[in-house]
């Protein structure tokens, strides 16, 4: 019997699929990469799901994607470039980010402070953003 990239990859990668994400709600905050991110919502797909996180900091956020279960999971492996499975392989890591998102559904952030702050930062940014276009109308594309 031959051994395949994609039969390693789900005999040590792809195992757990049973993940918590009730404490996750559109609109609240989380800390993404070391960064308070606002949680946007889900898209739903027939054999993953993505998280979207959205940040300006972090190029627009961070998505984060949860695969249904391991056929879907090795599935996708199978879509990666070799060099992109064995970086996987010898890493050990996996393309199903479930326990991520998990783990950030459980450190939700309430400071009032730090949410203020979050606001704040995003409409000076906004204005920044409206102000150069106001002073350079020839590149903006709408």
């Amino acid at each position: 019997m031959t051994t395949t990239k994609t039969t390693q990859y789900r005999l040590h990668n792809a195992t757990n699929h049973n993940y918590d994400f009730s404490n996750l709600e559109v609109g609240n905050f989380y800390p993404v990469e070391g960064c308070v991110c606002q949680f946007k919502g889900t898209k739903e797909f027939s054999n993953k799901t993505e998280y979207s996180f959205a940040d300006w900091r972090l190029g627009g956020g961070r998505v984060y994607t949860v695969y249904h279960n391991v056929e879907a999971e090795c599935e996708a492996f199978d879509k990666v470039v070799g060099w992109g499975q064995d970086r996987c392989l010898d890493r050990g890591t996996r393309l199903c980010d479930g326990q991520t998102v998990e783990t950030l559904s459980k450190c939700q952030i309430t400071d009032n402070t730090i949410i203020a702050e979050y606001h704040n930062n995003k409409s000076r940014q906004s204005q920044d953003i409206a102000d150069f276009y106001e002073r350079s109308p020839q590149l903006n594309h709408d």
